[in-house]
């Protein structure tokens, strides 16, 4: 598992374990990009990084026994596995959401067919789901559940490495491996006359100005206030619009529309093997529908 390796040997500095694991997250994610964009042939997509990013994290939270976050999946089959409902508990104890839509950069080939990897584009922030736009369905589904719309950009550019800092954190460019964005900045900065996203939002368009690093999620917004939160996000305060939950209220909701996560060991078991591919998960999702919850604390460990 390549997220422990950097884990252990590359993030070892003070910072609470999940804190350090989505760092190496991060870096993992630029430096898997970086491999499959120059290797002809070689492509990688957002649910792939997605799916990668959630095995691996499982897997390390119980092979290290880590209690500060854990990882649910839908009961709903006809979820989609770009979807990503993250709650996150936070100062004063409240648990605010988070709905999370994953895209990957895309990089143009040059005159030549050689690739540009300096910058990359957002082809897929244009997406549609039958007649609406993408963008749409997780800004309303961001209402109804009064949890704050992002992007998750999974990110390689090959440009001078830039520096930054987040809570006394250091990073580098590869920290963008994994950044957050506002929905509500790219639906008001980058829609072209339908109301939907451009396909042609860069890079540099988003970093470093409004695009954060995702470890910011348990490095930085554990300890924030909402204000602070919607701050770092470059979100126009309206805390109104946002609900603040508490602890019981996100575990019935787990018990009611969640599974557990488990150790893969756990999951070898032959009924639910033959249930799972017995199944079609091909129903047509017509709304933002995540397929993951991942529910993080204020824990050290």
């Amino acid at each position: 598992m390549s997220i422990l390796l950097y884990f252990q040997n590359k993030f070892q500095d003070g910072e609470s374990i999940l804190c350090r694991l989505l760092r190496a997250a991060a870096y993992d994610t630029w430096e898997r990009i970086a491999f499959s964009r120059t290797r002809p042939g070689m492509k990688i997509h957002e649910t792939t990084i997605t799916q990668n990013l959630v095995y691996e994290l499982n897997q390390i939270k119980w092979l290290q026994g880590i209690s500060s976050f854990s990882i649910y999946e839908s009961i709903n089959e006809a979820s989609n596995g770009d979807d990503l409902e993250i709650c996150i508990i936070q100062r004063d104890n409240h648990v605010y959401k988070y709905a999370v839509q994953a895209k990957i950069i895309y990089h143009s080939l040059r005159i030549g067919g050689r690739i540009r990897l300096d910058d990359g584009v957002y082809k897929q922030f244009k997406h549609t789901v039958g007649a609406q736009n993408q963008i749409d369905l997780l800004l309303a589904y961001a209402k109804g559940k009064g949890a704050i719309p992002l992007y998750l950009l999974y990110n390689f550019a090959a440009r001078k490495l830039m520096h930054g800092a987040a809570c006394n954190i250091d990073f580098d460019t590869t920290q963008y491996g994994c950044s957050l964005v506002a929905a509500s900045h790219l639906k008001d900065n980058y829609s072209d006359s339908s109301g939907n996203l451009r396909d042609n939002v860069r890079f540099s368009d988003i970093h470093p100005g409004y695009g954060i690093p995702w470890f910011m999620l348990a490095c930085c917004f554990t300890g924030f206030s909402l204000e602070q939160t919607l701050s770092s996000l470059k979100i126009p305060l309206d805390s109104n619009a946002i609900s603040a939950y508490n602890i019981n209220e996100i575990e019935s909701e787990n018990e009611r529309n969640w599974k557990l996560l488990s150790p893969v060991s756990e999951l070898l078991d032959t009924k639910i093997l033959v249930d799972s591919i017995g199944k079609s998960n091909k129903e047509y999702v017509t709304r933002f529908s995540p397929k993951y919850r991942i529910v993080i604390s204020n824990k050290i460990l």
